[in-house]
């Protein structure tokens, strides 16, 4: 039948609208500008339409990179689409997630979706806020997608606190220097070592005897006092 046909986006189907005439009871004439359009496959020759081929050639399409994101980054829907509405900024959380997942190694999918997520969560926080500030995209940023996967990874390591963390990427985002270089410069590196921290702990203690005495006395806000020179140290 020859009809115009309109699509219910309800039902996924087609449904009919209306008849149509033949050619000639239009008038139509040929357009010598607009060649023949062959539909079938494409014959030995070429030429053809071949639909399986096209839908070869398609880059990956937003929501099956949403999907993607969620199951193999461990992403929210929230996240997933904040990745995926800009493609560059995708790409970019790609090429430092493969760096990551590199570093982790094979079939530790548990441990590469907490380094993505630590990750996703710095790209979409404090960095967005860098970029705002300055009103830069993520093609505009000095940052390699290499060196954002070394700062996550120390963050991962415990090697870097959040307060750290933050100095760092600020001096990345303002000249493109490396975390590492960054850390070793300025003294960063967050210790870890049981007897090293409690060598610190016992100098403090000894060196404000009155912030001791206050929170012997019940006043627990005094441990705070403590605790912020512990971390200066």
């Amino acid at each position: 039948a020859q009809e115009t046909r309109g699509w219910d986006d309800v039902g996924q189907k087609t449904v009919s609208q209306r008849s149509k005439e033949s050619a000639h009871d239009y008038r139509y004439f040929p357009e010598p500008d607009l060649p023949p359009l062959n539909l079938t496959k494409s014959p030995p020759a070429g030429g053809g339409f071949d639909i399986e081929a096209l839908r070869a050639s398609l880059p990956e399409l937003p929501a099956a990179k949403r999907a993607r994101f969620k199951t193999q980054y461990g992403l929210s829907e929230k996240l997933a689409a904040f990745f995926v509405s800009d493609k560059y900024l995708a790409d970019y959380f790609e090429q430092a997630s493969s760096e990551l997942g590199a570093w982790i190694g094979g079939g530790k999918q548990e441990e590469s979706q907490k380094a993505s997520g630590i990750l996703a969560n710095y790209m979409s926080s404090d960095l967005q806020s860098l970029m705002a500030a300055k009103e830069a995209s993520i093609r505009d940023i000095r940052i390699t997608p290499e060196n954002l996967a070394e700062l996550v990874k120390m963050i991962y390591k415990n090697e870097l606190s959040s307060r750290a963390a933050k100095d760092v990427l600020s001096r990345m985002f303002a000249d493109g220097s490396d975390p590492s270089t960054i850390v070793e410069e300025d003294g960063l590196q967050q210790v870890n070592d049981a007897g090293a921290l409690e060598e610190v702990v016992r100098r403090v203690v000894n060196e404000n005897p009155k912030p001791v005495g206050d929170y012997k006395a019940g006043k627990e806000a005094a441990l705070q006092v403590l605790v912020g020179k512990i971390m200066k140290e």
